[in-house]
């Protein structure tokens, strides 16, 4: 959980040095995600596992005892939740496991496959055939 905050952190943070008029509005975005995921970090990390160890505190029994009390709404949850791991079991062992396996087997042709992808990528996009525009130009001043 850390590494993913952190990883989501490092792909944020280079928004934040965006220069001009546009790095002026757009630095904010970055700034409120990046404050707002290390807060949870940090909450998820300290504060949480001592909310959790009052779980037999007055709250957690009425809150146990009001979702006891609306169980009948969980029903149909259940039979989606059944159904969807069945189809997510089936999908693994019938998709998932096999073209892994292959791709586990033949290491060298999948590496070579993803290194020709990256290769025709960037050649697409530098032959002008992929056009990319980081800021694209406004028709109007308003």
């Amino acid at each position: 959980m850390i590494t993913a905050v952190l990883t989501t952190v490092v792909a944020f943070a280079p928004l934040l040095f965006v220069s001009g008029t546009m790095g002026k509005f757009t630095a904010v975005m970055p700034a409120a995600i990046i404050a707002m995921l290390l807060a949870s970090l940090v909450e998820c990390v300290t504060i949480l596992p001592c909310h959790l160890a009052h779980e037999k505190s007055l709250l957690f029994r009425v809150l146990n005892t009001v979702l006891y009390a609306f169980k009948w709404l969980m029903i149909p949850a259940m039979y989606a939740n059944r159904y969807a791991s069945g189809a997510l079991n089936w999908f693994i062992a019938r998709v998932y496991q096999p073209t892994l396996r292959l791709a586990l087997n033949h290491r060298l042709v999948v590496s070579a496959a993803c290194i020709a992808a990256i290769v025709l990528t960037f050649g697409l996009q530098k032959s002008g055939i992929i056009k990319f525009t980081f800021f694209p130009r406004v028709d109007g001043n308003t």
